[in-house]
């Protein structure tokens, strides 16, 4: 009977979210409409030079076997760059899209699932160990020149990683374990400092992957750059397990007098 009324519900708070966004505002000036159609346009425009400008890169990438997975910017471009999957595979790009899809969908249910029965400490150092093994593997892969299906299930692998543990979890953290004195700006401060960081990892991919040494080539970027990151998620995991505190369970009175006792 419960399930049946929380499902009810769900299903009118749904249908309801519209009425009432639209009674809070039931005009849109036309000025706004069309300051919001330029910011879009202008928006496209840029994604579509970016992808203008990689669209080589990845080609070339894909024809030496070195996989592409888009994340959430512009997955609807492998298929129209008649980009494969997996080397020699049929299909396109699309079946990787789609692959991908699936595994942060299931990956992020695991994490829904387990985070209170097994705390956000243990699914953090598994996640990120997970992730440092896809990533190594990824870098032994361009090192040793390893082509097809095995570097693809690596990044699948740092992905599944990711979405079971740091990508969902990360962000319960910052709720709950900062003490109630310093709670607003430390929650301010350390939501910033996630996407300063994920401004900083964007926009140096690339000239790391593409650094060149010596005889190895290009090759020497494209294993440093995973090479890198797998020793991030063994710090990763490393801090987690000595410093970082564990939430489940615990009220924001508790994590108070944790941290108290902890001076």
């Amino acid at each position: 009977m419960k399930k049946k009324q929380v499902l009810l519900a769900v299903f009118a708070a749904t249908m309801l979210t519209p009425t009432v966004a639209w009674a809070q505002y039931p005009q849109i000036s036309g000025e706004a409409k069309e300051n919001y159609t330029k910011m879009m346009t202008e928006e496209r425009k840029r994604s579509d030079e970016a992808w203008a400008k990689a669209l080589p890169i990845v080609q070339k990438e894909a024809r030496e076997g070195r996989p592409y997975i888009p994340w959430a910017g512009r997955p609807y471009d492998l298929p129209q760059a008649d980009i494969p999957s997996f080397p020699g595979a049929e299909g396109g790009g699309m079946m990787q899209t789609v692959i991908m899809g699936i595994v942060n969908i299931v990956f992020t249910l695991v994490a829904i699932f387990t985070v209170d029965r097994f705390g956000r400490k243990p699914l953090l150092i598994i996640g990120s160990i997970g992730m440092a093994v896809g990533a190594f593997m990824v870098a032994i892969c361009d090192n040793w020149g390893i082509k097809g299906i095995i570097p693809v299930l690596s990044i699948i692998v740092y992905a599944a990683f990711f979405m079971m543990s740091w990508g969902p979890i990360c962000w319960v953290l910052i709720a709950e374990i900062f003490p109630n004195t310093i709670r607003g700006a430390a929650v301010a401060i350390a939501v910033a400092f996630q996407w300063i960081f994920n401004f900083i990892v964007s926009s140096t991919f690339l000239p790391m992957y593409n650094m060149r040494l010596g005889e190895m080539g290009d090759k020497f970027g494209h294993m440093f750059a995973y090479a890198l990151y797998g020793i991030i998620c063994v710090a990763a995991a490393l801090f987690v397990w000595k410093l970082v505190p564990e939430t489940k369970g615990k009220t924001l009175e508790d994590m108070t007098k944790l941290w108290k006792k902890k001076k």
